[in-house]
């Protein structure tokens, strides 16, 4: 079969979209009771407890492993877990600037340029994942939102063997304990002058800027750091995107199954529709 990526004839690894590794912090912590992830499906309508991992057989063994060594093993030692959140440290240690009474911005340059890397092209992996990803059996929240364009321009930087200019990551943390446990798949939506792609991992929202015009309080803030990635804090809780998942699972999601009876705010603190 053909590796999507290096797109030579291969035996293919069952890859994960979100890294195996994940997915043991989106469960409750032993202390907590371990539940099992909550999957809220509101292209749907539903919520209920599911382990499964989403995969599909999408790479070579050598393109998984530069997908690891490149992205996701520096990962492992950044997202937030049930008891410590790395980057977060990092950045409040050796890059803090000010802390206003929403968010707090911090100096990329003070963070080593492999981390900046490492976050760009993991970021840059997930997204070109969801692009060419199979999503016949699952719920594609992404609708090739890259375009023929950028996907073959993803692919050759994650190759190894082009740049990838017009492409900036704004990387913001969740300053709260609150939600670090929350992954959401990638989507993305058009700004003026160009595409913002997000998704959430682990108590960091990844918002990639893809274009040659992004709005000019943005183009400024990546230039004055002098990096393709930036990085600020906020409380998640009272973010935007929480605040309109809150509004969605009151008026469109349904908890199914033991979630149902288990869960009635599907344990982050929203009051579903009533469900069976």
């Amino acid at each position: 079969m053909q590796c999507r990526l290096c797109q030579s004839e291969a035996k293919l690894i069952n890859s994960h979209l979100i890294p195996k590794a994940a997915y043991k912090f989106v469960k409750n912590s032993p202390a907590e009771g371990g539940d099992p992830p909550v999957r809220i499906d509101t292209q749907i309508g539903s919520a209920n407890y599911n382990e499964k991992q989403i995969t599909s057989f999408l790479l070579c063994a050598n393109c998984e492993d530069l997908f690891s060594k490149n992205g996701e093993k520096a990962m492992g030692n950044l997202w937030a877990t049930h008891t410590k959140f790395p980057l977060l440290n990092m950045l409040k240690q050796q890059a803090h600037i000010v802390t206003g009474k929403r968010i707090g911005v911090y100096d990329s340059s003070k963070i080593d340029k492999k981390i900046r890397d490492a976050l760009f092209y993991f970021a840059v992996s997930i997204f070109w994942r969801a692009q060419v990803w199979d999503w016949t059996r699952q719920t594609d929240t992404y609708r090739k939102a890259l375009g023929s364009k950028y996907e073959l321009a993803f692919r050759r930087y994650l190759l190894g063997v082009a740049e990838l200019p017009n492409v900036r990551l704004l990387v913001i943390l969740n300053n709260s304990t609150t939600l670090n446990g929350l992954i959401s798949l990638p989507y993305a939506g058009k700004t003026k002058g160009c595409y913002v792609h997000n998704f959430d991992m682990l108590g960091m929202k990844f918002s990639l800027v893809v274009g040659g015009h992004p709005p000019t309080i943005l183009e400024a803030a990546f230039d004055h750091f002098s990096s393709n990635v930036i990085f600020l804090s906020s409380d998640f809780e009272f973010s935007p995107d929480f605040l309109q998942i809150a509004k969605t699972v009151q008026t469109t999601v349904a908890p199914k199954g033991r979630l149902a009876l288990m869960e009635p705010d599907f344990g982050i603190g929203v009051a579903p529709r009533n469900g069976p």
